[in-house]
């Protein structure tokens, strides 16, 4: 158990300082924000209150969860890209259970964060357009 939080810890951070390393400053402010967004509701996939959990906790404790359970998971990571008419970033984060990719999505304009696909609406149904 320690060595599949341990992994689970390892690699996040490198996720995070890789995309640190390489993305733009407006992208990594993008995905920071979309990061520690807290939560508003009390989503019932991890068996604790996530109401005030930002959400790349919420994330680290979905996957733990997963892989407590004996799912194959392999590591997320957090990513930024310019939108098509360039006025804000989509921020996704994905990872692969049983080998199949899921994607947390979101598009980030300014100080407004909007749930784009069912995933991301799934675990911040409150936010339609949130300031």
């Amino acid at each position: 158990m320690r060595r599949i939080v341990f992994t689970l810890f390892i690699s996040i951070f490198a996720s995070l300082f890789l995309s640190s390393c390489i993305a733009p400053k407006e992208q990594q402010d993008a995905i920071s924000k979309v990061q520690m967004y807290q939560m508003k509701s009390n989503i019932m996939s991890i068996d604790e209150s996530t109401i005030g959990m930002s959400l790349s906790v919420y994330v680290e404790k979905y996957l733990l969860k997963l892989m407590k359970a004996g799912r194959m998971v392999e590591r997320g990571h957090w990513s930024a890209t310019e939108n098509n008419n360039k006025t804000g970033y989509l921020v996704d984060y994905k990872f692969k259970l049983g080998g199949e990719e899921n994607v947390f999505e979101w598009e980030v304009k300014g100080e407004t964060i909007v749930p784009i696909n069912g995933r991301a609406k799934s675990v911040t149904p409150e936010i339609d357009t949130i300031k």
